[in-house]
């Protein structure tokens, strides 16, 4: 467990405070911890004007960013601080799927799951995702995906005390838990369908007339309940906030849910690359997971059916469940959010993986060798990937660099216009996204009075505006990229000429492209 650990440290501390590169989601969820860290407001100026977004931030879960305040607070300003909240969860990951592991079967299990869990590689490198091993991927960014699997692991956990000793008081307490994984992000919630599966299988029709459910589902509002309190300060804002996001809510259209169950194919594309052209054949760890899945799946469902346990039950349900309803109610097909069902799969290849180590038997001994050298290719190929990863990192743009440069290029005290990678850089300037302009100017969100692009930067009055050449350029080069109407792009890209003419300073980076620096109005 040590070397595993160390392993999972070796792969995630190293050049955390620059690899991989800041860009905008990440820093969208640093600026409200920051500022709740600085002013005890848990609000976001970026979007100041925006449904009150700077007093009230209903667009992002609280825990995650609650954690990320507290780095701040204790060890200050920094990508690399952020990002500790990550190691951190990634690390109480680890630690909770070898518990249950060893709750579940054995300590073989849950060590072989913590290896299949940090060191088995199934996807591919990429800018984001450096070594293709998703949890030390997921514990270098600023995301919350990587904390939801702590609660819902510990959920499990007690859901299974609780069931073996009938606790009330455990019922409740599994509740909370589950209540804040859905706290970190919405899916969290799923982990409750797995333990009414589970209930029901266990007991049957009378589950409906039995406690646990219902003793689950109070824990678990009592945990919500500060969040609801907090929305009910003002449902206005709430609701206009969530306006961003309201094509991801079509449940009641039955299309919704065939398109996004054909659509999930896109989530695992990581594993195979971009393309199905992309070689596989020196993947062994995608081939252990594939060749694997099914021989676990048939030996879970005779287990589960000889032994009647909840433990076998809940192992054999939680994966397929949870799969299952990330690809139905969710149509942001973000690879990130399998770090819900990864532990379950690690459970299952582990379980795998114990069951042939202990028939084996100990005389077979070209057999034990044959199955230390297959733990031995995975770890070569998890290996290559953290290496990988390593030589990205070395190349990348330290951050801090970039941050002087624009500290240097911008007088403090100003009001900043910027793309939100940068952020960090000028956290202690007046700021002010991008994006902002965007949707103050986007009729579908309904702000009064409506305004035209033009009108829209003139509110947020920017001295300076922070922007890679590639947002100005790129993307109207290629429609197809635009998260954005083409017309408003269009718009920005002429008032910005308008309004901000002087370009003061080209940062040029390799990675980030070139970052220029305007200057507005009579800025100097």
């Amino acid at each position: 467990m040590l070397l595993l650990v160390g392993w999972y440290g070796l792969g995630t501390v190293p050049y955390l405070g620059d690899f991989p590169r800041a860009e905008w989601a990440q820093m969208g969820i640093a600026a409200p911890a920051y500022q709740l860290a600085t002013t005890g407001v848990y609000g976001n100026d970026l979007f100041e004007g925006f449904y009150r977004t700077e007093v009230y931030n209903y667009e992002y879960l609280p825990l995650y960013p609650l954690l990320v305040s507290f780095s701040f607070k204790v060890f200050g300003l920094g990508l690399l601080q952020a990002r500790l909240a990550s190691v951190l969860c990634g690390l109480v990951t680890l630690l909770l799927t070898f518990y249950l592991g060893r709750r579940l079967y054995d300590d073989t299990v849950g060590l072989l799951a913590v290896f299949v869990l940090c060191v088995v590689r199934l996807g591919v490198a990429t800018d984001l995702y450096g070594s293709g091993i998703l949890l030390i991927d997921l514990a270098r960014v600023i995301r919350y995906d990587v904390l939801v699997p702590a609660f819902v692991l510990g959920a499990c956990l007690l859901f299974l005390w609780s069931h073996a000793r009938a606790s009330r008081t455990g019922y409740v307490a599994t509740g909370i838990l589950a209540g804040l994984a859905t706290l970190s992000h919405m899916y969290g919630a799923f982990i409750l369908a797995v333990f009414g599966i589970v209930l029901c299988w266990q007991h049957g029709g009378r589950m409906v007339r039995s406690a646990p459910p219902y003793l689950i589902l109070a824990g678990w509002a009592l945990a919500l309940l500060p969040w609801l309190l907090y929305v009910l300060q003002d449902v206005a804002a709430y609701q206009g906030q969530m306006l961003r996001h309201q094509d991801r809510f079509d449940v009641f259209d039955p299309r919704f849910y065939m398109t996004n169950l054909m659509r999930e194919v896109y989530r695992y594309t990581p594993w195979v690359g971009p393309s199905l052209r992309t070689p596989v054949l020196g993947r062994p760890g995608l081939w252990v997971a594939a060749v694997g899945v099914p021989w676990a799946a048939r030996l879970l469902w005779q287990r589960a059916r000889r032994t009647g346990q909840a433990s076998d039950q809940l192992l054999l349900v939680a994966w397929p469940a949870l799969s299952l309803l990330l690809a139905l109610l969710l149509s942001y097909k973000r690879y990130a959010y399998l770090a819900l069902t990864l532990p379950f799969l690690a459970l299952w290849l582990a379980l795998l993986l114990a069951e042939i180590r202990h028939g084996l038997g100990p005389r077979k001994r070209w057999n034990r060798y044959g199955f230390a050298v297959l733990l031995l290719i995975l770890s070569l190929e998890g290996g290559i990937g953290m290496v990988h990863a390593w030589r990205q990192a070395r190349t990348t743009t330290p951050y801090t660099q970039i941050a002087t440069a624009l500290q240097d290029a911008i007088p403090a005290g100003a009001r900043v216009l910027l793309s939100q990678p940068f952020w960090l850089a000028l956290a202690d300037y007046e700021t002010r996204s991008i994006n902002l302009a965007f949707v103050l100017s986007d009729p579908r969100y309904g702000l009064r009075p409506a305004r035209t692009m033009a009108e829209a930067l003139q509110a947020i009055d920017p001295d300076y505006v922070v922007v890679e050449r590639t947002f100005l350029e790129d993307y109207v080069d290629d429609p197809n990229r635009l998260p954005w109407p083409r017309h408003q792009w269009s718009e920005f890209g002429a008032s910005l000429k308008l309004f901000c003419r002087s370009l003061l300073t080209t940062i040029r980076t390799p990675d980030y492209g070139d970052v220029l620096v305007y200057g507005c109005g009579s800025t100097p």
